[in-house]
């Protein structure tokens, strides 16, 4: 499996910058002023910037925007719809506290939440593919919800969530080894080797020559080593 460079960059940016946005929504850690925008810049970049690389991996980059249409059945319009108005909340919220220094905390309470819901809206989009068991799994929105506030809690500096969440990743992760190793289907004709038996035969003595002894015959050098 070889995804393109934009859907890594997409997932890693992406998830850190919301997994970021979520953490600063719910006041963690509360910032204002010229701290505040340098918080809010991080997470914007990364957001925003993931979000624009997703569209170098579709076919039809021109028909993003009919993707909010889909909103009733599909997940990638589901993701649009939760990342804009997370992006919209958070500004707002932002703006209070860099212009006001004022925390509207109902606001950002709001952004948190649609935050985490563009990261689950993400995870359904990869979650969905039957094509790709690794991941088809119900463990894949746990893996991605994980890594991405956990990311989002380095960046804000929240370190005892951080370590959390990334035991919790690497639980998800092993669990998923397991099952893999159990349920992954093996490539046609496949069979497991079959173990080896000692074999009962037994080996001649080695024939060793002599000045003094006469050379053996090949017929009794070929039968010993038959």
């Amino acid at each position: 499996m070889y995804p393109a460079p934009s859907v890594i960059f997409f997932t890693v940016f992406s998830g850190i910058g919301f997994g970021l946005l979520f953490f600063l929504g719910l006041g963690y850690p509360f910032v204002t002023g010229w701290v505040a925008f340098a918080f809010f810049t991080i997470a914007y970049l990364c957001a925003v910037g993931g979000l624009i690389s997703s569209t170098f991996h579709l076919g039809h980059p021109e028909r993003a925007l009919k993707a909010f249409t889909q909103w009733r059945s599909s997940w990638l319009s589901r993701e649009g719809w939760c990342a804009v108005i997370a992006l919209i909340l958070m500004a707002i919220y932002g703006a209070g506290l860099v212009v006001l220094g004022t925390r509207w905390w109902l606001i950002g309470v709001a952004g948190a939440v649609f935050s985490a819901l563009t990261v689950f809206t993400t995870s359904m989009i990869y979650t969905q593919l039957k094509t790709i068991p690794r991941w088809n799994s119900p463990l894949t929105p746990v893996m991605f919800m994980s890594f991405s506030l956990a990311g989002g809690a380095l960046l804000a500096g929240q370190v005892t969530w951080a370590i959390g969440l990334l035991g919790v990743a690497a639980a998800v992760q092993i669990v998923r080894w397991r099952v893999r190793a159990r349920t992954w289907p093996q490539p046609p004709g496949w069979a497991p080797a079959a173990p080896c038996a000692r074999s009962s035969r037994r080996i001649p003595a080695p024939i060793t020559c002599s000045r003094n002894s006469p050379t053996p015959s090949a017929a009794s050098t070929a039968s010993n080593c038959a």
